[in-house]
């Protein structure tokens, strides 16, 4: 105003300015503006300016009202974040009581994936509660107010810096495997769910893990099934199963009984024990079977030590690698010879070959009884005059046989031309040199109860004896009064006792 030195302000709650806001009666104002400071939010006042000039003069304005604004003062969560909560709260404060506070008047502000539903506000003045559901994914909930025109009195100003709710509604991922544990000494076994876990993650970090069972004992062997239970910070869960094949390690293998055996018999065809006792890690027993090392059984007698494999059963391990372990005896093989007899051969077969060998195919040692019959060499019989021979075959054994027991076949030379089964040979040579040295009587041992008489030409006896033998009792050109015969032709009577009856033969010899 021109002239004026100075204004003064009125501010008043009533119209006719009948009362003043504490320090706004006549208030000095030095410039063409102020600032009413400590006013109530939401309330009517009404204001007139006077101006002063030099001399004291006062001119006054026209009276003025304005009502002035409600504001939020805060927005804070009701319970603790982060939350897994499906259901919220909001307390909004604002500067001065309101009233038609309703759901429109806010919004979510989100991140992530979080989404919620607002509800009906409740409460009254200052304080209301406004309620947030169907809260589900994972990131932040902000309740900002954005009307400014629907709450009484009137507020314009908007609010975007409430507290936040960090929400985790999404489940963790639980993964399990399946494992195999061993019962202990105490007959018990313990399992931790990071055992089982396979990799369970959650997107707002850590979990917990959890198993509905922990503690086997021994009744409870097989493939057992647990659950993982795989929690969040925010108590968030989900679950996994998992098979858990409880059994029994092997702790030791028991010592087995020699196995004896014989020299001889294939490697795959020994005799060993196809179980073998284990006593378990828990203390209990059973017989499993084993696989045996085969390859460090030799070739011959002695004693073997074999190592096998335990076969572990179902719901069985051996981590410790227990092996079973046998001696192996192998003594000598017994033997047997197969010998067939030729039977009965005539004096003319010359060298017969004979079917005898041993069991093991070691080679057979022949013999003959009487060499005036027949010899062997090797296994060939060599006929030479009649009579009965007994071949005798024997196998001595070596390092991993026994001996054979012998077998004895017997063969007789017969001459069909002959009347009787004996021949008498018809020459004797005093010369010495083992040719003729005496009367050769072919088959004569096989008739022990004979008789020979030797004459000469005038009859008279030089020689007689009983069991002629071709032998000790043998005509050697001796008579019988112990005196050398001489040179020339004798005659003989050779008489055999045969099948009960007595034979004869006559005949002559030369001696020379």
């Amino acid at each position: 105003m021109i002239g004026a030195e100075s204004y003064q302000l009125d501010v008043s709650r009533l119209a006719d300015f009948s009362t003043f806001v504490d320090g706004y009666q006549s208030r000095i104002v030095t410039n063409t503006s102020a600032v009413v400071a400590g006013l109530d939010p939401g309330t009517h006042y009404h204001f007139r300016v006077r101006s002063v000039d030099a001399d004291g003069g006062t001119l006054e304005s026209p009276t003025g009202d304005t009502l002035t604004l409600t504001s939020v003062a805060s927005i804070s969560r009701d319970v603790a974040s982060p939350t897994n909560a499906e259901q919220l709260s909001y307390t909004v404060t604002f500067s001065s009581p309101v009233s038609d506070v309703d759901a429109a008047d806010f919004a979510l502000a989100t991140t992530g994936s979080a989404i919620a539903t607002i509800g009906t506000p409740s409460g009254s003045g200052e304080v209301w509660t406004v309620p947030v559901s169907a809260v589900a994914g994972q990131g932040t909930l902000r309740l900002d107010f954005i009307d400014t025109a629907g709450i009484q009195p009137h507020a314009v100003r908007t609010f975007a810096s409430g507290e936040s709710y960090a929400i985790d509604r999404v489940p963790p991922v639980a993964k399990a495997k399946d494992i195999r544990v061993t019962l202990g000494t105490g007959g018990t076994v313990t399992i931790t769910p990071q055992q089982v876990d396979n990799g369970s993650t959650d997107a707002g970090g850590t979990v917990t893990l959890s198993l509905d069972k922990t503690v086997f004992n021994r009744n409870e062997t097989g493939r057992r099934t647990v659950t993982l239970t795989v929690t969040d910070a925010v108590g968030n869960t989900a679950t996994a199963t998992a098979t858990v094949d409880v059994g029994r390690d092997v702790a030791t293998v028991a010592d087995l009984a020699d196995v004896a055996t014989t020299y001889g018999i294939p490697a795959a065809q020994l005799p060993l024990p196809e179980r073998v006792g284990v006593v378990y890690t828990d203390g209990t027993t059973a017989n499993v079977a084993v696989t045996w090392d085969r390859s460090t059984f030799g070739d011959g007698v002695g004693t073997y030590t074999l190592s096998g494999d335990i076969v572990p059963a179902e719901h069985t391990t051996n981590t410790q690698a227990a092996k079973a372990s046998v001696r192996l005896v192998v003594t000598q093989a017994t033997q047997t010879i197969t010998f067939t007899s030729p039977g009965e051969l005539r004096r003319d077969a010359g060298s017969v070959a004979l079917q005898v060998s041993s069991s093991s195919g070691l080679p057979v040692t022949l013999s003959v009884d009487d060499e005036q019959v027949a010899t062997v060499t090797g296994t060939t019989l060599n006929v030479l005059r009649l009579g009965t021979v007994r071949i005798t075959a024997t196998q001595a054994g070596d390092a991993n046989h026994l001996a054979a027991a012998p077998v004895t076949v017997t063969v007789t030379v017969v001459d069909p031309a002959e009347e009787l089964p004996i021949r008498v040979h018809q020459a004797v040579s005093l010369s010495a040199d083992g040719i003729n040295d005496f009367l050769m009587i072919e088959g004569i041992r096989d008739y022990p109860e004979n008789k020979v008489t030797i004459f000469n030409r005038n009859g008279t006896l030089i020689y007689e004896v009983f069991g002629y033998d071709n032998g000790a009792r043998a005509f050697r050109g001796i008579g019988t009064g112990r005196l050398p015969v001489p040179s020339g032709t004798y005659f003989y009577i050779v008489e055999i006792k045969e099948n009960g009856q007595w034979k004869h033969k006559k005949g002559y010899f030369v001696m020379k």
